[in-house]
């Protein structure tokens, strides 16, 4: 979970995904500090979509750097949440 893409929380499975020991390792990280350097433009260009109003839910496949510098394919899925 983020806002602004700086992460707000992460659950158990994906500190293990990740390769943290804690949610507190993760504490004002962007969410594209994690992913490979080839894919992050890619993931800026669908964020500012989404920021538009134009981006949708569809599934996207990024590349993802574990802390132990361990590349995996990972899936992600973006639903705007908003709280009144």
């Amino acid at each position: 979970v983020h806002r602004g893409g700086r992460l707000l929380y992460a659950n158990a499975a994906a500190l293990r995904l990740i390769g943290v020991p804690d949610a507190a390792a993760l504490a004002g990280r962007r969410t594209r500090d994690f992913l490979h350097p080839d894919d992050v433009g890619r993931f800026d260009a669908r964020e500012a979509q989404r920021a538009r109003g134009a981006g949708d839910a569809h599934a996207v496949g990024y590349r993802l750097v574990r802390a132990d510098g361990a590349v995996l394919e990972v899936e992600a899925a973006s639903v705007e949440m908003t709280y009144e």
